[in-house]
């Protein structure tokens, strides 16, 4: 049986976004999320994620598409002796590593801030601590094949400075106990490993990893049914398919928020740059400046790394996390929001007859 799944969130009004064969006697229940939207995934980012469950109606079997999980850590080295008796770099990654978990170790996240950033901090912590919480792991089998066809795929995008990328495929098998009895799931996870290397002039280097993956499909079925659970995947899988309006309305999408990722790396090394100069400038005029000074650049930090700004609403007081490639920002009553570069830019002379509110700075 098919069935349509909707965005209800992207474009101001219910769009059909995709469409999959089901078995007729299963229950479904789905949707686009967008990051920022009602009940989406705390720590999603701009781009949206098909999230989708459907199963038996004795549960032991089933097709999940899981919210994308991530992983990231700060660590700070150094390659040139330090002339102080203390080393403010390291307490301010330890506290910008503490702010992102703030952010991050909330319900609804599928986000960790761990130095465990391998394939089982991904999965294992980020993942399925959340969704399948007394699951036991019973295989990590390595993809090679499609980890090579990630991996050209990131080497064919344009290179950014000081950022090392590396693809990651994995086929994980857990089992848990349903009301009705044990199951058996396969998780297909692809995802990609991004560290940044920044090395300071006062000596100090800034090293970000993050791993991030792809929402996870997961085929659920008894134990030594196997054989039949296959075929099934198959079907499922290669039945999916997006509405070409919104398809197309994606792929332009996607194109200008990979512009904006581009833009933003590149801005990375003179961002950190002046971050250190602004911890040298603290560690002269006093402990004081240093701990008053301390959340602000934090949080400016944390939300470089994330290519994002705050602004707020201020007839609502809502407050969001937009692209930092553009300088202003409108929003109206659907929730759609409105971005330019330029900081002239007047959405009610674009929109003469549209109701659209300019979003303010919201400051750390």
């Amino acid at each position: 049986m098919q069935h349509t799944l909707y965005d209800r969130f992207g474009w101001g009004q219910d769009v059909e976004a995709y469409s999959i064969l089901l078995p007729s006697d299963w229950s479904v229940s789905g949707k686009v999320a967008w990051g920022g939207a009602p009940n989406a995934p705390t720590c999603m980012a701009v781009d949206p994620q098909l999230i989708m469950s459907a199963h038996s109606p004795d549960g032991l079997w089933g097709f999940e598409i899981m919210p994308a999980p991530a992983v990231s850590y700060m660590a700070m080295s150094r390659f040139a002796p330090n002339p102080l008796p203390f080393d403010t770099g390291d307490l301010g990654v330890r506290e910008a590593n503490e702010t992102l978990a703030r952010q991050w170790h909330i319900p609804r996240s599928f986000c960790r801030v761990t130095p465990n950033i391998t394939i089982e901090g991904l999965v294992e912590e980020a993942l399925l601590s959340n969704l399948r919480p007394n699951s036991r792991v019973l295989s990590r089998e390595p993809l090679p094949e499609l980890r090579e066809q990630l991996q050209r795929t990131l080497d064919r995008q344009t290179p950014i400075p000081n950022m090392q990328e590396e693809a990651l495929a994995f086929l994980y098998t857990i089992t848990f106990d349903t009301p009705n009895g044990p199951v058996v799931e396969e998780l297909a996870i692809f995802a990609s490993n991004t560290l940044t290397n920044n090395p300071s002039y006062d000596g100090t280097s800034l090293q970000q990893a993050m791993m991030t993956a792809q929402p996870v499909f997961a085929l659920r079925y008894p134990p030594g049914r196997k054989s039949e659970a296959d075929p099934l995947m198959m079907v499922i899988v290669n039945s999916l398919r997006s509405n070409p309006r919104w398809d197309a309305a994606m792929a332009r999408h996607n194109a200008e928020m990979n512009q904006i990722a581009v833009r933003g790396a590149e801005d990375r090394s003179k961002i950190w740059a002046e971050t250190s100069r602004a911890v040298s400038d603290i560690q002269m005029e006093g402990w004081r400046t240093r701990v008053e000074s301390s959340d602000r650049m934090i949080a400016l930090s944390s939300d470089q790394i994330r290519e994002v700004t705050p602004v707020k609403d201020p007839a609502t007081g809502q407050e969001f996390e937009l692209p930092n490639t553009y300088s202003t920002f409108y929003r109206n009553p659907q929730g759609e929001f409105l971005m330019s570069a330029d900081p002239n830019f007047r959405a009610s002379e674009l929109f003469p007859h549209e109701n659209w509110t300019r979003l303010e700075d919201n400051p750390r």
